[in-house]
């Protein structure tokens, strides 16, 4: 907490320590680098800074409130301070001691932090394996470091490096830092942010690319020459408009039926769906995808992996891990643009040149986005869409809170609608799919 640190009998240097053990960090805005740490055992002055041509902060105790005065720890504090810009370290530099949380490792914060299952905390984040996955591979050098010793220059040098080849990777990456060093922060294991004047170094922009119609003909092929599960799973991602890892994870248990009423017919009727629970959902909010025939194809064309003679609940499971989603897919989405550059040149009757041959700026979510796209121009009404994609079409209105209907029907008519479509398109091979293991 930043504030303008206050001596007499009314200063704020005489506040109480928190009623729940903890410890109350106080920062003056006259000195940065100055401040009252207030335990339940005293108060006490420290200044903390950095010394010209050393590493990691330093700390020096400068009294507590009971011996020393406001004024004279203010002052102690600016000369310490000036002499460090100028490579002179503070004498008497103190261990830190185990109250206040110095020292902490990277490590430790971020395992700590993952186990916070409080409001601030990572552990009830649905993306956390992914961020675990990260530091791993981009931050392994800090792991064993004092969280206090790494700079915002650092965190600035390593984000910037980052972006030169992975632009929107070096903006998670540093969304992910500040995450941790703002609750390091919060929790009074560091005292001051050194993330929180880092930005994003790439400018984002909304994707707005969607797949032609010749284009979802090339995915489509190229996917039933990559072979199970991958060459499915696209396919199904195209088909359904779900998110990759909702469609990875797809279990056998999920499949099932709505008993629903049209809306305008008020004829009841049971569509066939994927009923994905909440805690699958990115939203966290249960969702019944309806089940198009070519969707229905798609997931009895799968093979049936079987264990101990128990048959895989997951309808594209890896069969490298047992019954589980499918993972590696960087190395089966370069076998994916391998066999539409082939496919390219092909109609070109030319040699096959990966630089050449080439769908531009694509992605496998850029499939979810098509699904809308193309479900617009049949005439897909946009709410029907969005009920589709689970999305939230973020209207607060009291006529939002009462209009509570699902457009169950509606949602299985559009998904029957560009399941034809994509029959039309590609003949919708979902049947002569190598199977897994082929090379």
């Amino acid at each position: 907490m930043r504030v303008r640190l206050t001596g007499g009998d009314r200063g704020n240097i005489n506040r109480a320590a928190p009623t729940d053990g903890s410890v109350l960090i106080l920062n003056d805005d006259l000195v940065p680098g100055f401040m009252l740490r207030i335990s339940k055992r005293q108060s006490t002055y420290y200044v903390v800074t950095r010394v010209k041509g050393r590493t990691g902060q330093v700390r020096r105790r400068l009294g507590t409130t009971r011996d020393t005065e406001l004024s004279q720890a203010r002052d102690a504090a600016r000369r310490l301070i000036e002499n460090a810009q100028n490579g002179i370290p503070p004498e008497g530099l103190e261990e830190p001691d185990a109250e206040s949380g110095a020292g902490d490792t990277f490590r430790s914060v971020v395992d700590a932090y993952f186990a916070d299952t409080l409001r601030n905390g990572g552990a009830k984040l649905r993306t956390k394996d992914a961020m675990r996955a990260m530091i791993n591979r981009d931050l392994t050098e800090w792991l064993d470091r004092p969280i206090d010793s790494i700079t915002a220059r650092e965190i600035s040098d390593l984000v910037y490096r980052k972006a030169q080849t992975s632009p929107m990777s070096a903006n998670r990456l540093t969304s992910l830092i500040k995450k941790i060093m703002r609750w390091a922060k919060r929790r009074h294991i560091l005292t001051f942010n050194p993330a929180a004047d880092v930005e994003k170094p790439s400018e984002e922009h909304a994707r707005d690319r969607f797949m032609t119609d010749e284009e979802i003909q090339l995915i489509w092929g190229a996917a039933s020459r990559v072979g199970d599960p991958y060459g499915r799973l696209v396919q199904m991602l195209l088909v359904t408009g779900q998110r990759r890892g909702e469609v990875a994870g797809m279990r056998q248990s999920e499949l099932g039926v709505l008993e629903q009423r049209d809306g305008r017919t008020g004829e009841m009727r049971t569509i066939e769906a994927w009923l994905l629970p909440a805690e699958r959902t990115k939203r966290s909010v249960a969702h019944a995808v309806p089940l198009s025939p070519l969707a229905k194809r798609l997931i009895d064309g799968a093979p049936q992996l079987v264990e101990d003679d128990q048959p895989f609940d997951h309808v594209f499971p890896s069969g490298l891990c047992g019954d589980a989603p499918p993972s590696g897919w960087s190395k089966y989405s370069r076998r994916l643009d391998l066999e539409i550059g082939k496919a390219i040149a092909k109609a070109l009757h030319e040699t096959y040149d990966p630089k050449k041959h080439a769908l531009p700026d694509w992605h496998l979510h850029d499939l979810r986005r098509t699904m809308a796209t193309h479900m617009e121009m049949l005439g897909v009404d946009r709410r029907v869409i969005s009920r589709i994609l689970n999305h939230s079409e973020g209207d607060k209105s009291v006529t939002a809170i009462y209009a509570r209907y699902r457009f169950d029907a509606e949602a299985a008519e559009a998904m029957n609608l560009w399941a034809a479509k994509l029959e039309r398109l590609t003949g919708a091979n979902v049947v002569n799919i190598r199977p897994v293991g082929a090379a």
